[in-house]
């Protein structure tokens, strides 16, 4: 069973990814997904984190710079998560799906938990 908690990061993100027209369907731009080619830069500006110094010792630049890039990875489950529960929205929280051969996300929130962007 794989386990991913959906988070207002991840919608944030995603509200700011660049979509373009592929051959065959929509994708997201590869070379610039959050707008700039700074992918690491881009996901601290949309969270309000402050970019990785390259001038600081190693250990704490690298933890910005792994955050970053671990987010981003993060959109995946996020987007296919986001787009299963339309039109009614998802709710922040915790989703599983049965194995890695599956789209299909169910969440494990309480009833009456109120979904994203919505006044339940």
């Amino acid at each position: 069973m794989t386990e991913f908690t959906l988070t207002a990061d991840h919608l944030k993100l995603l509200r700011e990814l660049r979509v373009t027209a592929g051959e065959q369907s929509p994708q997201v731009d590869g070379k610039r997904p959050l707008g700039n080619g700074d992918v690491v830069a881009d996901v601290c500006r949309v969270l309000g984190w402050t970019p990785p110094n390259w001038d600081e010792p190693p250990p704490r630049a690298g933890q910005t710079f792994r955050a970053a890039a671990e987010k981003m990875l993060e959109l995946t489950p996020a987007l296919q998560i986001v787009l299963q529960h339309l039109p009614a929205g998802p709710r922040l929280g915790r989703y599983t799906r049965a194995d890695y051969r599956t789209w299909a996300w169910a969440d494990h929130l309480p009833a009456g938990q109120p979904r994203e962007g919505s006044a339940e």
